[in-house]
């Protein structure tokens, strides 16, 4: 019976995934932009319902002062239209903070709540009309408040420059037009003065927002940079582990994860067995067919033992065609059993390289190791049990105690 294989791209023994390292690895810009653009409307929202909570308060302290200049009936429509629009929003944010929003419907949340601001800072526009006095003081009352509050949402709505933008013209045009339409000095002046602290704090709230959605992509790009670094990191370490051709564990971590092995059969008392196995004559096979072929022969051993052996099983390359299996939980017997497997299976089916045909047989010595007992005395004995093998004839399994 013969299967005839190519060579692997990807050897046996090797973790899923592609060995390749991360250094050619690059950042998914889509990816990248949309968790940018989700951390910033999850601060917008989270600031803009700090805005919204205070809303009735600071509404309320206005209507205060304004009732001295301004009937109590008017202030109080205008105070509970207020109070709702923002109870309302603060709803909306606590909504949108809780729910799982996805990609797709979040720029539609973004907008209806911009619409919100818009609402909201229209109710604090109109109140220069509703409000009006010919009292200077409850003007400037009225003017200053309107300021102070444009001013302040310029700091809690930066994350979003529309947002701040719709709230800002939304609060300030009412007044900006009626000053005009008045049309005397004293409120044209007032009016230049609204537009040139819109052109002032538009200036200052795109800058601030630019640097603030940098600063969020600066961040998250450290994150992917840092995850890139790690993924690189644990790729060369599995990289530093494995045999080159078969892709197996290597001598130097094979023999790391075999002393492992032993110290905690010493501590649990727990079974451990060691399997040396060698491929017959397969200095003949390099002679015969080239190392190329030799090679192939070497990765299809590998591949169809790996096939047989158990997750917590620790196979690796221990020297040219050598190879070690380690049997945590298992007896001397037991792994007999499995050896026997392992010879039949590289015996029974040839192996074809390049339409040839190649006979391919192995020699296994296993030993079990005992208590207070060494890596070393145990290989030594499992070396002692392969030579026997090899001495009786070849694709054997020999077995050896103390």
């Amino acid at each position: 019976m013969t299967i005839e294989f190519e060579h692997l791209s990807q050897p046996p023994g090797t973790p899923k995934g592609n060995l390749t390292l991360a250094n050619n690895q690059q950042i998914d810009e889509p990816a990248l932009k949309q968790a940018v653009f989700k951390e910033q409307v999850r601060i917008f929202i989270t600031r803009k319902r700090i805005l919204h909570a205070a809303g009735p308060l600071s509404s309320a302290y206005f209507a205060f002062l304004m009732s001295e200049y301004v009937a109590l009936t008017p202030i109080l429509i205008w105070w509970s239209l207020l109070a709702v629009v923002d109870s309302v929003l603060v709803l909306a944010c606590t909504v949108y903070l809780r729910k799982d929003v996805s990609h797709v419907n979040r720029p539609v949340w973004l907008q209806a709540h911009i619409f919100g601001l818009v609402l909201s800072g229209f109710l604090w526009g109109v109140s220069i009309l509703l409000f009006y006095t010919p009292q200077l003081q409850g003007q400037l009352y009225n003017i200053v408040t309107l300021v102070a509050v444009s001013s302040f949402s310029a700091v809690v709505l930066i994350p979003v420059r529309a947002a701040y933008l719709g709230f800002f013209v939304s609060i300030t045009m009412p007044a900006f037009i009626f000053f005009l339409w008045l049309g005397d000095f004293a409120h044209v002046n007032q009016a230049m003065g609204i537009l040139v602290i819109a052109v002032i704090t538009t200036v200052f709230q795109s800058s601030a927002t630019e640097h603030f959605i940098d600063s969020i992509e600066k961040n998250y790009r450290s994150i992917e940079l840092s995850k890139a670094l790690s993924l690189s990191l644990e790729q060369i370490k599995e990289l530093a582990s494995r045999d080159y051709l078969t892709g197996l564990y290597n001598r130097r971590f094979g023999m790391e994860g075999l002393n492992h092995e032993l110290n905690r059969r010493e501590r649990y008392q727990e079974n451990l067995t060691l399997a040396i196995m060698d491929i017959d004559h397969f200095k003949q096979i390099n002679d015969k067919h080239g190392h190329l072929i030799g090679d192939a022969v070497l990765v299809e051993f590998a591949r169809r033992i790996t096939e047989l052996l158990r997750s917590e099983d620790t196979f690796f390359r221990y020297g040219g065609e050598e190879f070690v299996v380690v049997f945590p939980h298992t007896n001397l017997q037991d792994a007999q059993l499995v050896a026997e497997r392992m010879r039949r299976t590289i015996c029974d089916v040839d192996f074809v390289v390049a339409h040839k045909s190649i006979e391919v047989t192995v020699s296994i010595g296993i030993s079990e190791f005992e208590s207070n007992d060494t890596v070393e005395h145990r290989i030594s004995l499992a070396d002692n049990a392969l030579y026997k093998a090899k001495n009786l004839g070849r694709n054997r399994v020999e077995v050896v105690g103390t």
